[in-house]
């Protein structure tokens, strides 16, 4: 009996050290496969020789492009095409990566990525509270080649990098890309021959605009390469199907490739499209902006008039030194729920010291298509907001008349600028203008 118990206990001891083995983690350590993973990821970013190039989608403002240079103690040097400024001027900024239920990429102190994800709209004329719905945390999809796919932690928008190529890195570094960039501002329509695919390249809100059957369009995001722009997602029309729309240099003009087919286009100096419909609160164009520094001030006479009327009201009703600030700037936005605000600046000559006065109106779109004005209300900078000194541009004009949407011929040929108008319908040289965006 006490050897058959001796049995049985030599039995139990076993099969419970087989079942404690048979328990062990297969895998190893969920936690240390996750920091192995972010080594290697880590490892992956910072021994690219020639850095990443970015390229990130918003929710709101279309797509930009980026090179990165990410260093082993968490700094990294980006370029990006968000203004002129910004391709050329390196800016420096921290990241890490963070282990999460995904393995995130996080840019942690601000940097030009953050300038589209700003909730300021001064900072980068974004959406009040939202910038332009773009992320700079960023979780970590796919790695496949030399391609990393992310999508925004915040806001789930696109963002994948891809290794660059030393020939890559020149071209940002030479300025390659500002110059398809500029050349692309001031060649924004084209068409085929046969004028069976048009387009119009909105600059300002960085999309393709492609028009369509019954004067429908359609637009698709874009960012810049060095040869032209590339679309977030191919377009197709009829017998077209492309990614890519590129720009021939030697005879200043684009071209598709199709299919395996080259299809050229012919460049058109002035716009293609009818502007109105593309003007509004979440249109392609929600806002015109007057700025005497970066379009013609006097294109318009009876604005040129209002502006001057204007200064003498503010020298006469508010006395020096305030009535001898400078009143030269403009932005007309269009909103939710049928509002507009304008908003008008004015400059001290020598400090520069700037005040905004903002006015809102009621909007009213006719059956004809013309727009009319109701007065709704005014902010509290008492100090310039005088009904007196504003009346050429409130009571007399906006609140007064009727209008309609078009373009303003830009006489200057190596404007990058669009302009458009908002014209008095009993008087055509009599318009508010500015560059649409």
């Amino acid at each position: 009996m006490k050897r058959f118990s001796l049995y049985i206990l030599v039995f139990l001891t076993l099969t419970v050290a087989s079942c404690q083995k048979e328990l062990e983690p297969v895998l190893g350590d969920p936690d240390e496969r996750l920091n192995e993973a972010l080594r290697s990821y880590k490892d992956k970013l910072v021994s690219a020789e020639y850095g990443w190039n970015g390229y990130i989608y918003t929710k709101f403002g279309g797509g930009y492009s980026f090179h990165f240079v990410f260093h082993e103690d968490g700094r990294v040097e980006m370029v990006g095409d968000l203004t002129e400024e910004t391709v050329t001027e390196v800016n420096e900024s921290t990241w890490r990566l963070k282990s999460s239920q995904q393995s995130l990429l996080i840019f942690d102190t601000y940097s030009y990525l953050h300038l589209l994800a700003d909730p300021n709209r001064n900072v980068f004329d974004g959406q009040p509270g939202q910038g332009y719905g773009s992320d700079y945390e960023f979780a970590l999809l796919e790695s496949v080649g030399n391609t990393l796919r992310f999508q925004g932690k915040l806001n789930k928008i696109d963002f994948y990098m891809v290794k660059a190529t030393q020939q890559d890195k020149q071209d940002w570094q030479s300025g390659k890309v500002l110059d398809i960039a500029t050349t692309i501002k001031r060649n924004r329509f084209a068409s085929t021959l046969t004028d069976d695919l048009q387009f119009m390249v909105n600059t300002e809100q960085k999309v393709v605009v492609f028009a369509g059957q019954n004067g429908q369009f359609t637009t698709v995001p874009y960012t810049y390469n060095t040869q032209g722009i590339s679309l977030k997602t191919p377009y197709s029309k009829g017998a077209y199907t492309f990614t890519d729309i590129s720009w021939d240099e030697a005879n200043e003009t684009y071209f598709v490739q199709s299919k395996g087919q080259r299809v050229e286009m012919t460049v058109s100096s002035t716009p293609l499209f009818s502007l109105a419909p593309m003007v509004g609160y979440g249109k392609g164009f929600s806002t015109i902006e007057f700025n005497g520094e970066q379009i013609n001030s006097a294109l318009s006479l009876g604005l040129t008039d209002r502006w001057e009327q204007a200064k003498e009201n503010n020298l006469l009703y508010m006395g020096p030194p305030t009535g001898r600030m400078l009143l030269d700037y403009a932005i007309m936005r269009f909103l939710a729920n049928d509002e507009v605000s304008i908003h008008f600046r004015y400059r001290h000559p020598e400090t520069g010291v700037e005040f905004t006065v903002g006015i809102w109106y009621r909007l009213q779109v006719n059956s004809n298509g013309t727009l009319q004005f109701t007065y709704l209300r005014r902010d509290n900078n008492t100090l310039f907001n005088d009904e007196r000194v504003m009346k050429p541009f409130t009571a007399d004009f906006f609140a007064a008349k009727t209008f309609r949407i078009d373009w303003v011929e830009n006489p200057d040929p190596n404007s990058p600028h669009l302009i458009a108008g908002l014209y008095a319908v009993d008087d055509a040289t009599d318009f508010f203008y500015g560059i649409p965006r």
